[in-house]
């Protein structure tokens, strides 16, 4: 191996330590500030955020529109503009509902913080602006591509770049030290995913390991909205590896299985907690059924093993049951006959007793099915993974509610009030900033205060 082949190779094999390593530290993110300019309703707001917060606001104030906003702009870290995936799953050539009135725009500001236990916390600043861009000339579709972003680190401009000529300056101590020609299609955390940003082709940038490691943050955004029909449904089971929990739940019955067998305290953790607080339940389980694919084989060759050695598991479609104690006995229900109730309360459970947790979860209205005694259980469920309590790292929180029973278990300075007066644009205040606000919680919890008084009031 010649020495300039050689020392491509040993810049690639640091490149992927770093990166390796990096994903196993135990790392924290935590979004400090997230502001938005000309989408949908939010036309300017300034969002502070917590470890923990809840969102409250009538129907139509932007709490989803925010939300969405966060989740977008996750995607957007490790995407194309141009892919579905980055716009919730519309087509990107049709976006007119994004932008208000009839500018072409969009901006976000993310101000966020990447902790370690080795070291001091590292805080960027992101600055990520969207306007309309014209596609390949074959096709002429409007979509909108990057016009102007740039990433401070630590107060420090370390990358930027403008519409005008579309190259990234990337920034070192003494100055600029290198320039690249992203495509107007991705982002700054999209294109550092690419070999141009591997070491031999940065030799003098410092920050290098820096962009990769917000990348990486960046993208373990995790939404949140259980659906107890789809965690009832039955399930193809890829247990292989503990993957994310979906949005609506429905491989909550592939996580629990792999818990089971790989995380076996974490699983106790959960059936434990199933019956303390579930008159009557034993615990989990899970019910099998052959794969209708299957069965017509099976009934003619008497085999469910048709297409060669294949594990008999692979043939068989699962989903998720209960163990209830019945007159000194014990019945197995299935998912399909329990209330709605238990299937979200047992996806919630899971949810913070699982180690593979994301850096941010954003859940929708938590409360929908759930007994109202039992939003104190989720909130400081919640709260312990916000906070780090368990032991692992923290998985920031923001999650929106309409119950006022959910708030009482709140503080003042987690409850961000979103309001739009006579439907124009949205306010955004937190309950701590209102005025004179102290004097209501004298008398009243958080939930009855908002209830009582209306965003009319407190955001005034």
């Amino acid at each position: 191996m010649c020495g300039e082949a050689f020392d491509c190779w040993c810049d690639s094999i640091r490149y992927t330590i770093v990166v390796v390593c990096s994903l196993l530290d135990e790392r924290a993110v935590v979004v400090k500030k997230f502001a938005l300019k000309n989408y949908r309703c939010l036309q300017d707001v300034d969002v502070p955020l917590a470890p923990f917060n809840v969102v409250v606001g009538p129907n139509s104030s932007g709490k989803s529109a925010f939300l969405n906003a966060l989740r977008q702009f996750s995607n957007m870290a490790n995407g194309y503009l141009t892919d579905p995936a980055c716009w919730l799953g519309q087509d990107p050539v049709s976006l007119p509902s994004y932008w208000a009135k009839d500018e072409k725009w969009i901006s976000f500001d993310c101000a966020f913080e990447v902790s370690s236990p080795k070291g001091e916390p590292c805080l960027f600043d992101y600055s990520l602006e969207l306007a309309a861009q014209k596609d390949l000339p074959a096709h002429q579709e409007v979509y909108l591509g990057v016009a102007k972003e740039s990433l401070r680190y630590k107060g420090v401009p370390i990358a930027a770049r403008d519409g005008q000529d579309g190259q990234l300056a990337l920034m070192g101590d003494l100055g600029e030290v290198a320039k690249k020609s992203p495509s107007a299609n991705e982002t700054i955390f999209r294109y550092s995913q690419t070999d141009s940003f591997l070491p031999k082709n940065l030799e003098n940038y410092p920050f290098r390991d820096e962009i990769v490691a917000a990348s990486e943050f960046l993208q373990s955004v995790s939404y949140i909205d259980f659906r107890p029909e789809a965690i009832s449904d039955w399930g193809e089971p890829k247990a292989t590896a503990l993957n994310e929990l979906a949005a609506d739940g429905r491989n909550l019955m592939d996580i629990l299985e792999f818990v089971r067998d790989a995380e076996p305290d974490a699983f106790a953790a959960i059936n434990d907690s199933l019956r303390k607080m579930v008159p009557g339940c034993a615990g989990l389980t899970f019910e099998r059924k052959l794969h209708p694919v299957y069965e017509s084989v099976s009934a003619e060759s008497g085999s469910i093993l048709p297409q060669g050695p294949k594990k008999i598991d692979e043939r068989l479609k699962k989903r998720l049951a209960f163990r209830f104690i019945d007159n000194g006995g014990e019945v197995t229900l299935s998912s399909e006959v329990v209330s709605s109730g238990l299937l979200l309360f047992t996806a919630f459970i899971t949810l913070v007793n699982i180690s593979h947790r994301p850096s941010v979860f954003l859940v929708e209205e938590p409360e929908r099915g759930v007994h109202p005694s039992r939003l104190r259980d989720i909130v400081e469920w919640l709260k312990k993974i916000a906070t780090a309590a368990d032991g692992k790292p923290a998985t920031q929180v923001i999650m929106t509610t309409h119950s006022p029973y959910l708030l009482d278990w709140c503080q003042p300075e987690e409850i961000l009030i979103f309001h739009r007066p006579d439907g124009k644009d949205t306010k955004v205040k937190r309950m701590c900033d209102v005025d004179n606000v102290h004097k209501g919680l004298a008398q009243l919890q958080p939930g009855e205060l908002w209830t009582a008084m209306t965003e009319d009031k407190l955001i005034k």
